[in-house]
This record gives C-alpha cells, structure tokens and sequence, in this order.
C-alpha cells in the first residue's frame, strides 16, 4: 500500500540539496549537447523535438556518470538505472527519483508502462531475500522534470511528489509541485554574517611612502 506519510517539500529539498545541482547541470549540459547537435548536422534546420529529449537523456547520463557522485557512508549510495522513454531512474537515500521532461510543465502521463504507474501510485517496491522472507522497501518517489524554452535552452527544474497516474492526463495527480531554484541563486547566509560597511570595502590598508632624498655629503 502506498505511504500516508508525505513529506513536505522543504523537508525533501533539504534532503536532496547535495544531488539537485549535479542534476541541473547535467540537463544543461543535455540540453546544451541537443542544440550542437542539431546545429552542427542541420544548420539551417530547427531543433527536431522528437529527437532532442532522447539526445539531453543521454549526455544527461553520462555526465551523471562521469561525475562519479562520491558519497560518504552516511549517504546512501546513488545508482543509475535504465528507464526508456527519454527518462533517467535514480536512487538516493530514502527517495527514487524519476527525471522526466514535462508536458508543458506538468508530470507526463505514465501510459502503458506498469513500473512508472507504480511509482506515481507509491507502490513500494517488494524483493525475496535469500532466505524467501519478502521485504517491503520504503522509498518515497519522487519526479524531477525538465522544460526547456524556444531555443532548447534549459528553462526550468521542478519537483513533484506524485500521488497517482495511469494512461489519461486526469488521471496524473501529484501530493504538491514546486519549482527548482537554480543552484546559483540556492545558498543560505550563516546567521553570524554582517553587512559590509564601506571602510571594509578594501581589507588592505595602503600605507603612504615617503620617498626621502639623500643627503649629499
């Protein structure tokens, strides 16, 4: 049965805030990749829309990949899994995470596929130990989509908690949505930090040189 237990979006945007940046900057650089593509094959051509999401998958992944995302023990370990229709699987700690391009902002309909209904229902996943015991494992899903504006630029980051989803656009509903920050405006200010006065501008004192002249002798 699917968890009650839903966490707020400032609860799970504190979870992830040490994987959300090497995500967004992975899609920039799909999305980047994308338009070269098309730039450098078909110059006179628009970017095929088709086409563009399966190439900002793959150089998504592999800069995913690339990355090595190091994580301490205290970390759960982040796997990459195969998903198929221009989308990347990731685990992190307590959350699966699902990275999807959007329908026109909103979660894409899971359609026929029996893996992505599950996960937008919630439905944990079950495995047979080596001992015939059946584990249920408690993961949150989650689902970061992608939009892109005009010119395949990366336009924004969002993240849904998804409640339900089966093959009609009615049927996608979503616990809350909220919008991504970009990581460069993303930081916090230490509670001890003040404002800079003017005197502090220049942390360097110059000091004035007197220039002596000797003295003939």
């Amino acid at each position: 049965m699917p968890s009650l237990n839903v966490p707020s979006p400032e609860e799970v945007q504190k979870d992830l805030e040490l994987i959300v940046p090497t995500i967004h900057t992975a899609l920039e650089h799909g999305t980047l990749k994308a338009r070269e593509f098309f730039e450098r094959e078909d110059p006179d051509s628009h970017v095929d829309r088709y086409l563009a999401p399966n190439l900002v998958r793959y150089w998504a992944k592999r800069y995913l990949q690339n990355a090595g995302l190091q994580v301490s023990e205290e970390q759960a370990e982040l796997n990459l899994q195969p998903l198929p229709n221009n989308g990347l699987c990731l685990r992190f700690g307590r959350y699966g995470l699902r990275i999807l391009k959007s329908d026109d902002g909103d979660p894409p309909v899971p359609g026929d596929s029996v893996s992505r209904r599950n996960f937008s229902h919630q439905i944990s996943i079950v495995y047979v130990t080596e001992d015939g015991a059946e584990v249920r494992e408690d993961v949150r899903n989650l689902l970061i989509l992608w939009d892109i504006d005009r010119l395949y630029n990366l336009a924004e980051l969002s993240l849904a908690y998804p409640k339900s989803g089966n093959d009609t656009k009615a049927s996608v509903q979503v616990h809350w949505h909220v919008p991504i920050e970009h990581p460069a405006f993303a930081f916090t200010v230490d509670a001890d930090s003040h404002p800079v006065n003017e005197k502090d501008d220049l942390p360097l004192k110059l000091k004035h040189v007197e220039k002596k002249t000797e003295e003939a002798g």
